[in-house]
């Protein structure tokens, strides 16, 4: 589980949490979700990302929490926790997905066809 960085993109990988499936009220689809990615002494490092459009309703819709996944994307200032913190957060806005879903000891690895993006 990790989080790299390249200059304005990252790629993070980990457990999902806290997975909420929206339609905005300009009707775009969005995915809102953490991933678990590591430990800071007794607390869990979690990275936000949302995912909008086709990769929202075609593809994350059926993400749950557990999932483990692997995404990459743009870095955008997330002003609310920034604010709230005192300090510089980010969440990724996600340009890519790989979801391995868990499924009773059936794991099931599904990529995504860009070409529904």
């Amino acid at each position: 589980m990790a989080l790299l960085k390249f200059g304005d993109y990252a790629i993070c990988w980990g457990n999902a949490a806290n997975v909420k499936n929206q339609i905005t009220k300009s009707g775009k689809s969005v995915t809102a979700f953490s991933i678990v990615y590591g430990r800071d002494g007794d607390n869990k490092l979690f990275q936000n990302c949302n995912a909008w459009g086709n990769l929202s309703r075609k593809y994350l819709n059926r993400l749950d929490k557990n999932d483990i996944l692997i995404v990459a994307g743009r870095l955008e200032k997330d002003d609310y926790w920034s604010e709230r913190n005192g300090k510089d957060e980010y969440k990724i806005i996600v340009e890519w997905a790989n979801v391995q879903e868990q499924f009773d000891g059936d794991d099931v690895d599904e990529e995504l066809d860009l070409n529904d993006i």
